[in-house]
């Protein structure tokens, strides 16, 4: 059931064509705390009256295509239902459909004055036929032949269909960079990525102003002491101001970059967790009120380890073993929040040679369910995690034994069952993999054929991955090192990579 929220009455007819719309977007209107797995899910949403259907009903579409809600406002004012919700959801993006005689400018204002810090803008026409096609154009702009690339600051950007062809891109090539890759897509399309120079051994950033990253770019030595940067995973935050965390290999110090504006000239560096030779294999969330969770490994002690941070900075932080022993564990570990903002984390046992997913009980993981997910080899090298709309883990990892691509499906939260499929066995494959769920939940994996030295993409036609379309990607040269894979406005794949033939940095773009 959806809560209306206290607006003047409409007519039946158009109750039941707002319905429709509930029906054919499959959100209109959410209530406040509604179960989602995850709590910033929405890139974008929809803004438009309650008193009357038509500019709900238009936008439809658009909601449908940027995977958003359409939330309803009155005229002067915003129910208190709908700021919860997008406080709940911190959509980077809130389209206003319609003038400012049906969605007045104190409601725009009270949206840009959100604590988040959307970006507002507003499509509308002379009527309710030419706001229709004013959302149809904004949503849909590209012309025949073109397909939509995402956005940049002047609006979406359009180019020729590639009909399945993938474009790279060299992004940096002065000195031996890309060691480390971390991918995010901000508001507009745009990569942003973080990565080791092996020549200044720095923790660098490049910030791209094109979806392809092939225009002009901005790239920022975010940490320029000795040997800092390994391990790097980087999150943009409401904002879109990046969130880093890193190796610092000269102290052995797990740190986070907190930057203060879009390229991170200016930012607040902090030292994690000082103990003896922690912070590598590090994987960073933020959770719903914009704080660092960490991920990572303690080489000293074998352990895998948590930090919960208590402020932005991470000045203050929970440090928690999550798994520890007399086994060696917690490499390569990869962290997501479930819908509670509870950590879930997937790791290798180097000791046991097996995958393991930690499942906290807790915010800071005190209370843990640690579960074998494969333990058939020497299985788990390099694995990354999501979570499907029931809130159960997704794996991509790689089989050591057989040289396969592997994905585990867990049928429960703590992974305890699951279905495991070899996605790719032919030749030496599935190092350094990837993993994201499209918009049907199915996953989608970027990673290294070792056999022929190639960046692959694996596209899966359903839940388990038993069947998959796979993709060579870029084949020039020995490339495809430290994938990290997002997905563009459009729900096409984006790969960050190191080209390892000439030691630079690469971008693909579908």
């Amino acid at each position: 059931m959806f809560a209306r929220p206290s607006i003047r009455p409409i007519t039946s007819v158009r109750v039941l064509l707002v319905v429709l719309v509930t029906a054919l977007v499959g959100t209109l209107y959410r209530v406040a705390g509604a179960d989602s797995p995850d709590p910033q899910a929405a890139e974008v949403a929809y803004i438009a009256t309650g008193t009357n259907f038509p500019d709900a009903l238009g936008a439809g579409p658009a909601a449908a295509l940027g995977n958003g809600p359409i939330l309803l406002v009155q005229t002067d004012s915003v129910p208190s239902q709908t700021t919860t919700e997008l406080n709940r959801l911190k959509p980077r993006l809130i389209v206003i459909v319609g003038g400012t005689a049906v969605v007045s400018t104190t409601v725009e204002n009270t949206l840009k004055g959100l604590s988040f810090g959307p970006t507002v803008i507003r499509v509308s026409g002379s009527n309710r036929y030419a706001t229709a096609a004013a959302i149809s154009e904004s949503a849909f702009p590209c012309a025949d032949g073109d397909v939509m690339a995402g956005r940049d600051r002047t609006g979406v950007v359009c180019r020729p269909a590639l009909s399945g062809m993938w474009n790279t891109q060299k992004v940096v090539e002065t000195g031996f960079v890309g060691y480390d890759t971390s991918l995010a897509i901000d508001a507009f399309g745009n990569p942003a990525i973080s990565y080791y120079d092996g020549t200044t051994t720095d923790l660098m950033l490049v910030r791209c102003s094109d979806p392809a990253c092939a225009g002009s770019k901005t790239i920022t030595t975010v940490d320029p002491n000795l040997s800092n940067g390994r391990y790097s995973s980087l999150v943009l935050d409401s904002s879109g101001f990046p969130v880093i965390s890193y190796h610092d290999a000269s102290s052995g110090f797990l740190k986070l970059a907190r930057c203060s504006n879009l390229t991170c000239t200016a930012k607040t560096l902090t030292t994690v967790d000082a103990s003896f030779s922690v912070g590598s294999h590090t994987s960073l969330a933020l959770d719903s009120s914009g704080l660092p969770v960490i991920s990572y490994h303690d080489a000293d002690g074998m352990d895998l380890k948590l930090a919960r941070c208590s402020n932005a900075t991470c000045s203050s932080a929970t440090l928690v073993s999550v798994d520890s022993g007399s086994a060696e564990v917690g490499w390569f570990t990869s962290l997501v929040l479930d819908s509670s903002g509870f950590p879930v984390i997937s790791y290798y046992d180097m000791t046991n040679t097996a995958l393991k997913l930690a499942r906290c009980s807790d915010a800071t993981c005190t209370a843990r369910t640690l579960t074998t997910v494969d333990s058939s080899g020497d299985v788990g090298f390099e694995s990354s995690v999501a979570l499907d709309t029931s809130g159960f883990p997704v794996i991509s990892y790689h089989d050591g034994t057989n040289g396969d691509l592997k994905l585990a499906r867990c049928t429960n939260s703590a992974c305890t069952t699951n279905t495991l499929t070899v996605v790719d066995s032919t030749g030496t494959v599935g190092r350094m993999s990837s993993l994201v769920l499209d918009r049907s939940r199915f996953p989608v994996i970027s990673y290294y054929d070792g056999s022929n030295e190639d960046l692959k993409v694996a596209r899966c036609s359903n839940a388990t991955c038993s069947s998959a379309t796979i993709t060579t990607v870029d084949s020039a040269g020995t490339v495809g090192f430290y994938t990290s894979l997002a997905l563009d406005p459009a729900g096409n794949p984006v790969i960050s990579y190191q080209d390892f033939s000439s030691v630079d940095l690469k971008l693909a773009s579908f």
